[in-house]
Parts: structure tokens; C-alpha cells; sequence
């Protein structure tokens, strides 16, 4: 069994490795990959075990986000090679 953390911010990655000397199983909303994604897949992906990415589709339910599948088609497409797996 893996345990994911979902994180909101990529700085988190080297301060929890710094701490820990482990790394993290990160799991990122596609909301919160702006300003996050270079970071997570490039800068600290030494640091970071697994690499998933979730669609965001319960806050744009909810009306916090707006989402269409298109958009998500199209990062996925861009993006997705740097993700272990996709969930949407």
C-alpha cells in the first residue's frame, strides 16, 4: 500500500525531504498545478517517489473551479508524460 500526499504547493517536497531524508508519494490537483508543475516534475522530481495527477472534478462539481474536459484533455496531452497516472 502507498500513501499519496496531495499537495497545493511544491515547496513542500524539499522542506518535507529535508526534514525526513524520504520521499514523497505527491498526488496534485490539476487546479493547483499552475506555478507547481515545472517544480514537481523537474526541480524536486528526485525528491518525490510517484507522481500522480487528479482532475480536479469534485470542486468544479461543486462550482469552486470551472473545468471543461477539453482544457484537461489538452494539459494531460501537454503535461501527462510526467505523471505516473492520471485521475479523472
Amino acid at each position: 500500500m502507498k500513501i499519496f500526499n496531495v499537495l497545493t504547493d511544491a515547496e513542500t517536497v524539499p522542506m518535507y525531504y529535508n526534514a525526513t531524508n524520504t520521499k514523497l508519494n505527491v498526488m496534485i490537483s490539476y487546479p493547483y498545478c499552475k506555478g507547481n508543475i515545472h517544480s514537481l516534475a523537474v526541480t524536486y522530481r528526485d525528491l518525490i517517489e510517484d507522481l500522480f495527477l487528479d482532475s480536479g472534478a469534485f470542486p468544479a462539481q461543486k462550482g469552486k473551479i470551472s473545468i471543461t474536459p477539453s482544457e484537461f484533455r489538452r494539459y494531460i496531452r501537454r503535461y501527462g508524460h510526467y505523471f505516473g497516472a492520471v485521475f479523472n
